[in-house]
């Protein structure tokens, strides 16, 4: 479409801009709604979890935690031991190593 003037041109330009901004704005509250839903959604399926399942997950939780403090331990007990230190020691110089022939 052609303007006479200036004035038509940047009238007919501020329209079309009103225009996208208020599509925007509509597309952005029905993205709010649907994640609003989503949230809810997800809400109420927690809240809806039954006691045993509750009791089960903080079994499974409590067993990891005490699998990993007990393996824990084997760690310790493991770089206390000499052969190790010693082995770590040589892959740290290793590491250093190569790392020095890259540069």
């Amino acid at each position: 479409m052609m303007y006479s003037n200036d004035m038509e041109a940047a009238g007919y330009q501020q329209k079309m801009q009103m225009q996208q901004l208020a599509s925007n704005a509509g597309q952005q509250a029905i993205t709010n709604e649907t994640q609003g839903r989503v949230a809810m959604e997800g809400m109420e399926r927690v809240n809806g979890l039954s006691a045993a399942q509750k009791t089960n997950d903080l079994f499974r939780t409590s067993e990891a935690l005490m699998l990993t403090a007990m393996n824990s331990g084997e760690k310790l007990k493991e770089m206390a031991d000499p052969n190790v230190i010693g082995a770590v020691s040589r892959s740290l110089a290793e590491q250093s190593r190569l790392k020095g022939m890259m540069s």
